[in-house]
């Protein structure tokens, strides 16, 4: 029996090993038809692909009109850069200029020194006028206080007021205002 066994299990491989090449030569020809063969559905797909370059050619026609609008912006900021500039060169100081304004600063400075020396001066005159002045006043008041210490008392008004007397009607005590009794 071992030799039976022996016998079919070589038959066994050999079967299997000619249906090895018989599957491959299966699939490889299964490969090929399919590669052949067109897809099912080729105008749907040229029509996807069409409408896929579509897309690109309009994002690249966005492209376009952004860029144009971009170099469109930078030469109108260009031009208005030049512009400042030439207007800012023809408006710009002269070193003559600058030195005639230095001048007229050092005029001003030297005048208005000038006028706060003399305003300080006319204002210490009138400060020692007006301390003679208050000299003379109190030399006045001086003399006026000593002049008044000298003198006589009698001489002085009397300050003690004179009153009056009221007089009463007598008109028999009927309804009057008697403060007499």
């Amino acid at each position: 029996m071992a030799e039976s066994t022996a016998k079919t299990g070589t038959r066994s491989t050999k079967k299997a090993a000619a249906k090895k090449p018989a599957a491959k030569k299966a699939a490889a020809s299964k490969a090929a038809a399919s590669a052949k063969k067109p897809p099912p559905d080729l105008p749907g797909r040229i029509d996807g692909l069409r409408g896929w370059l579509d897309q690109i050619e309009r994002r690249q026609s966005r492209m376009t009109y952004v860029m144009a609008a971009g170099l469109l912006i930078a030469l109108a900021t260009a031009g208005v850069a030049l512009y400042l500039g030439i207007t800012n060169n023809q408006d710009m100081a002269t070193k003559d200029d600058v030195n005639a304004l230095k001048d007229e600063v050092s005029k001003v400075r030297t005048e208005s020194q000038t006028d706060t020396q003399t305003q300080i001066k006319a204002l210490t005159d009138q400060i020692t006028a007006l301390q003679k002045r208050v000299a003379a006043a109190e030399a006045t008041a001086q003399q006026a206080k000593s002049a008044a210490a000298q003198a006589p008392a009698n001489t002085l008004p009397s300050l003690t007021p004179t009153v009056p007397t009221p007089t009463v009607p007598s008109n028999g005590g009927s309804g009057g205002n008697n403060k007499n009794p």
